[in-house]
């Protein structure tokens, strides 16, 4: 059985691919598109501190009105469901911790994912993991198009993210200058901070420490036609569009009409995906451009996965 998720469900993936608990429960595993920074799952003592002023579980003790109740779990179990997520609703984003999600309480997790892929404990079966080259130029979920107008707008979202001393290390790596707007030099930054880079540290760690293939794809494909006058570029979850042949259902940011190169593009990645579900392994005899497995990939320094990238021609290229 294959596990796979996009966005917040690769977080429940990257759980289950820790957790001493799944063990045996799963023959593979497909990340797509996780917001990969917040795969280090905090202990409970820091998910408590960090996340609300009283702590993540206090405050939503307050919220519904259990803090002095006599029995807080009768309290809190006889709350409907529709008033808790109205009332504590989750975060999450760019700036924002994640208000729910998995924490290091020594059952389910022992350490973080990368930790613990670093040292081998997790459950070792064949990987694929990326996402989108424009992840966070998706608005509803990140960047708004109204974002970082000019330098000044950049810079100061910088080292909010940042700091100081870091967001200086960024702004020289990843200058206004290079890129067609600030804004996109802030998606550029925040793409790689949050979805690119630590994908591509946690293929490496499961690489190193597995015989079972691991591979890595980067989504750069943008729309021949999208539905919004500002075009988003490969933002997040416009790769679920072509993974499922869902043109026509509306999507993130309406409908749009593909090519006869974005179907065949689509037709590809709905052979990867369903012959790695099969077989732990994306190829088959009409690959057009197998994934090899073969260790002399240099962006992975001798190690067993490949780089993957879906191009604007309709196009798999190694």
């Amino acid at each position: 059985m294959l596990v796979t998720g996009h966005s917040s469900g690769t977080l429940d993936g990257s759980v289950l691919l820790a957790s001493p608990l799944a063990r045996g429960l799963f023959a593979s595993i497909l990340l797509d598109g996780g917001p990969f920074t917040q795969f280090d799952s905090p202990t409970l003592m820091d998910y408590e501190a960090s996340v609300y002023p009283r702590g993540a579980g206090a405050d939503v003790v307050a919220r519904l009105g259990c803090a002095n109740a006599a029995d807080v779990p009768a309290c809190l179990r006889a709350v409907p469901s529709a008033t808790i997520v109205k009332t504590v609703p989750g975060v999450g984003g760019v700036f924002n911790e994640v208000t729910y999600r998995a924490v290091i309480d020594g059952a389910v997790l022992s350490d973080t994912l990368l930790r613990t892929a670093k040292a081998g404990a997790h459950n070792h079966v064949p990987l694929i993991i990326g996402g989108g080259a424009r992840e966070t130029a998706n608005p509803s979920a990140y960047i708004p198009v109204s974002a970082d107008p000019d330098d000044t707008a950049y810079k100061a979202d910088v080292y909010k993210l940042f700091g100081q001393t870091v967001g200086d290390q960024v702004l020289a790596l990843y200058p206004s200058s290079n890129y067609p707007t600030p804004r996109d030099a802030f998606i550029a930054v925040t793409t790689d901070y949050k979805f690119l880079c630590p994908a591509r540290r946690l293929a490496r760690a499961v690489s190193n420490s597995q015989k079972e293939p691991v591979y890595r794809f980067v989504f750069t494909h943008a729309q021949s036609s999208p539905p919004v006058a500002t075009a988003q570029g490969a933002f997040h979850g416009e790769e679920l569009l072509f993974i499922f042949h869902t043109f026509a259902s509306g999507g993130l940011f309406g409908v749009f009409t593909p090519t006869a190169d974005e179907l065949t593009l689509s037709d590809q990645m709905i052979g990867y995906w369903t012959r790695f579900a099969a077989t732990g392994n994306p190829n088959g005899e009409a690959t057009p451009l197998p994934w090899f497995v073969s260790g002399q990939n240099a962006d992975n320094q001798g190690q067993n996965h490949i780089f993957f990238v879906a191009d604007a021609q309709g196009e798999a290229k190694r």
